[in-house]
């Protein structure tokens, strides 16, 4: 739509422009009066050709067929199976909140005692399946990225106090406060400075809403998405829906996944993988790109 009201736009400025001088004419710097004909023939040459690559710019042709505009997107070849989509020429691996407050035995979850947090999901093998995950991402050279929540007092709004507050009958206690041990990735989960490894800090369930995420994946050409992290119906959930969203395929390594309760964490790898992507093991991607 936003590019939709920029091509409006400017069908606008030219319209008005030829307007206001037909009916005026236009005087030059010398003072003498140029013809209104002959101006509106020069702006009509201006105006075309400045629409045209206004339009080849947002992608938008005219449809004769469907007698209205469409949009056009360019250079895009779909990639119908998981193994042409997870192509690490063009995918990156976006692993979700694995920190110690969320996945440590001594972090914040863990001395929360929340259910099932050594139980059937076993947060112990997630971590497992990440690290290889990442090794084989970097022995393949896909873009790898580092996504941390930062769950500071000042980052939190009333809706999200009032939330926890229903939810545990107390004030939130401190959790993946920003600069803190609890904040930092387990222990060789994290980035190891190269170039092909970055950090996305955010302060909400999704990986989108508020960060530069979306642009640091255009900027590296990235189609697809590759993602594990905690929690399955949580931060990964939001972050797979934004990013098929956003038009970037999405594979899920499943058991790569962790939540706190088996149910809820295989209902929603059933709906990521009806609506939103493809979910596999992370032996079936280790293997495709090594």
């Amino acid at each position: 739509m936003g590019e939709a009201r920029t091509f409006l736009r400017a069908i606008g400025a030219v319209v008005g422009a030829a307007l206001l001088l037909a009916s005026s004419g236009c005087s030059g710097d010398d003072g003498a009066t140029t013809p209104a004909s002959s101006t509106v023939s020069s702006i009509a040459v201006v105006s075309t050709t400045a629409l045209s690559a206004t339009a080849e710019r947002c992608h938008w042709l005219p449809s004769c067929q469907a007698n209205r505009w469409r949009r056009v997107v360019a250079d895009e070849t779909m990639l119908a199976t998981w193994q042409e989509q997870a192509d690490p020429a063009h995918t990156a691996l976006v692993m979700v909140d694995l920190q110690n407050d969320f996945g440590h035995l001594d972090g914040w979850v863990a001395q929360q005692q929340v259910p099932g947090f050594l139980g059937d999901t076993g947060i112990s093998a997630v971590l497992d399946r990440s690290h290889e995950l990442l090794d084989a991402a970097r022995e393949a050279d896909a873009l790898r990225i580092f996504v941390r929540m930062l769950g500071d007092e000042r980052y939190l709004s009333g809706p999200w106090k009032a939330l926890y507050g229903r939810n545990h009958g107390h004030v939130r206690p401190p959790c993946v406060y920003e600069g803190t041990w609890g904040a930092d990735w387990v222990e060789g989960l994290g980035p190891d400075g190269s170039e092909r490894e970055l950090i996305i800090d955010k302060y909400r369930y999704s990986a989108f809403i508020g960060t530069r995420l979306d642009l640091v994946l255009r900027s590296h050409g990235v189609r697809t998405l590759l993602i594990c992290g905690v929690a399955t119906s949580g931060c990964v959930e939001s972050t797979i829906r934004d990013g098929f969203m956003l038009d970037y395929y999405t594979v899920i390594a499943g058991d790569a996944c962790g939540d706190y309760e088996s149910a809820r964490h295989q209902a929603t790898l059933s709906k990521m993988s009806l609506s939103f992507g493809t979910v596999i093991d992370t032996k079936e991607l280790v293997h495709h790109w090594t």
